[in-house]
């Protein structure tokens, strides 16, 4: 008995072995880290009419340079490695919780963005908000806590 259990420990091991030169089997890559880089110029287009500027949530006053910008409507940018990327808003995902917090959610081939944001002010056209941005890239995923306006 103790004969046939080690010659199928012994035969389980040899089976589950990688073969070598086999190039069928899948290999796991571990996603490339990144970080979310501060835009130098964003698009004339994001910047006319209503908009989202976050940036850190450290940054004193009201920042001129952003972390991410969108329309407030289907379109989003962030930038990574030196590139500004496009995001498209997934209008199905994003929500309201309730009339001050909300979730949006952005998309591209290989990004996604999540962007749960608290109104901490109102005025007129538009709020001063606070949250935490989160991209998933590669299965890495990184969060940055953010602030910045939105509106018209």
């Amino acid at each position: 008995m103790k004969k046939t259990i080690l010659l199928l420990g012994i035969l389980t091991l040899v089976s589950c072995r990688k073969e070598e030169g086999r190039t069928d089997l899948p290999e796991v890559v571990a996603g490339k880290d990144f970080e979310l880089e501060i835009m130098d110029s964003v698009p004339q287009s994001l910047l006319d009419g209503c908009g989202e500027f976050l940036t850190h949530d450290s940054i004193k006053g009201i920042a001129v340079n952003y972390l991410f910008v969108s329309d407030l409507v289907a379109n989003g940018l962030i930038r990574i490695d030196g590139k500004n990327i496009d995001l498209q808003r997934d209008s199905i995902k994003s929500q309201a919780i309730d009339k001050d917090n909300d979730i949006q959610y952005f998309k591209n081939d290989s990004i996604e963005l999540i962007l749960e944001l608290k109104v901490i002010e109102k005025y007129d056209e538009g709020s001063f908000n606070q949250g935490v941005l989160t991209v998933i890239k590669n299965r890495i995923k990184k969060r940055y806590k953010v602030k910045g306006d939105s509106g018209c």
